[in-house]
């Protein structure tokens, strides 16, 4: 798996929201941050400490893991709309749970594990 924080300007690799195929652009906001493109969830900025932390937590099962199915679901309603979402180590839990109650539903355990990638 490549690791965001270290890697080039640019790299192909698994979608840190839904595990589908994902390309990354790095050079937003002095490196920090990169744009990713996914089928499934579109276009959407993302901090790598963040994808970081979503792999982490992808390794240790953690539950906060249920958020990431809904931030994915938050990047295709922003893309819907013809933006781009900014996710960052500040807003991605309000972002998740915005969206969550937009969406009215729980996502299952799973869903934030891969399981709909």
């Amino acid at each position: 798996m490549t690791n965001v924080a270290d890697s080039a300007a640019s790299w192909d690799g698994p979608c840190p929201l839904c595990g589908g195929r994902a390309h990354a652009s790095e050079g937003t906001r002095r490196g920090r941050c990169s744009l990713l493109i996914c089928g499934r969830c579109r276009a959407f900025v993302i901090e790598k400490r963040l994808v970081d932390v979503i792999t982490n937590a992808r390794v240790w099962n953690f539950p906060v893991l249920r958020h990431v199915a809904f931030l994915s679901y938050a990047t295709q309603s922003a893309a819907a709309r013809g933006g781009v979402l900014a996710i960052t180590t500040t807003n991605w839990i309000r972002l998740a749970i915005d969206q969550e109650r937009l969406d009215g539903r729980p996502v299952p355990a799973t869903e934030g594990a891969y399981a709909h990638a």
